[in-house]
């Protein structure tokens, strides 16, 4: 990197610890005293005070380290109450958001930096990542503002780990995880921030975004309800109260509710791709027929979501399906 001072500014790194095996906080933790970019203060949050192997190591890097502030909750708080601790102690312009079984890429922070410096406008910014564990790949997400936004109507805009957020912007507008949602706290966290700032994601891998089978499956009906629930304010924001009420009003998604929403659009286009391909998704009932009118009539239907139909209604049975 050239032409950036690296004196400053001070940058927030935030990461909650609780079950994950050490081998997995060695590296993630690692990840990030080995950046490129060193002007950083390292919030650390335990939250499981009873394990002993974890506060050992802990209480090591903090005495190696003294960019490394400790906090250790009295008993386990969860994530989302865990996450607001640990901001509370941010000091940084920018708060970097790191998961305890991810890796880093050595510049991630230094080219996070330099981003949010030369775009003053934008409040969150994340990047791609490469998938390991489980399974491999890269994941994606879209990189400009409008995009990411209508895309929350169908998946989060951002991967979580790979954030860095203006401190201001949160301080400014007073949000925080909402701690009523146990799960899905960043979900709620992005349908909060789309109303007050500009997202964007960086098109470079600085992940290696840990997958475990206990992720992939843990999809629990709590985590769901909480997701329908931030999704319908998301919907809300990005297409008012009248499509809401047609999404929402009734007791499930059919093709009449479709074509109502379509019809109800000022405008189809790109933008709305997600909306309906999430309304698709939805169907309680579905038949070959129907599957190929999708195909046939969404001018800008999704592979993904197509596969995740015929593996839902054509392979595997999957009943209560509701945006």
């Amino acid at each position: 990197m050239k032409d950036f001072d690296m004196s400053q500014p001070l940058v927030s790194v935030l990461m909650c610890v609780y079950s994950e095996p050490l081998e997995w906080i060695h590296q993630s933790v690692s990840s990030i005293l080995n950046q490129s970019y060193s002007k950083f203060e390292f919030i650390l949050v335990n939250d499981a005070p009873k394990r002993t192997d974890l506060k050992k190591t802990l209480d090591n890097y903090s005495t190696c380290d003294d960019r490394i502030c400790l906090i250790e909750n009295s008993k386990n708080f969860g994530l989302t109450r865990s996450l607001n601790t640990g901001l509370e102690k941010c000091r940084g312009k920018y708060i970097v958001r790191m998961d305890a079984d991810d890796i880093s890429g050595l510049t991630r922070v230094e080219e996070q930096v330099k981003f949010m410096e030369q775009n003053p406008e934008i409040g969150v910014c994340g990047t791609w990542a490469k998938l390991f564990g489980a399974r491999n790949g890269i994941e994606k997400r879209a990189l400009k503002d409008e995009s990411l936004k209508f895309s929350m109507v169908l998946q989060s805009p951002f991967i979580h780990p790979s954030v860095i957020i203006r401190k201001a912007v949160l301080d400014t507008n007073r949000i925080r995880y909402n701690e009523n949602y146990r799960f899905a706290q960043d979900y709620g966290l992005w349908s909060d921030l789309m109303k007050v700032t500009i997202f964007a994601n960086l098109p470079l891998i600085l992940l290696n975004y840990r997958l475990s089978n206990q992720q992939i499956s843990n999809r629990n009906q709590e985590q769901k309800k909480i997701a329908y629930q931030i999704r319908q304010d998301v919907i809300r924001t990005l297409y008012g109260e009248n499509i809401e009420k047609i999404i929402y009003g009734g007791e499930k998604i059919n093709l009449k509710t479709i074509k109502m929403v379509k019809e109800s659009l000022t405008r189809y286009d790109q933008r709305d791709a997600p909306l309906m391909n999430a309304l698709y998704l939805s169907l309680q009932h579905y038949s070959f027929t129907v599957f190929l009118v999708y195909l046939r009539n969404l001018k800008y239907f999704n592979l993904e979501v197509a596969i995740k139909i015929i593996k839902r209604n054509f392979i595997h049975d999957s009943k209560n399906r509701r945006i």
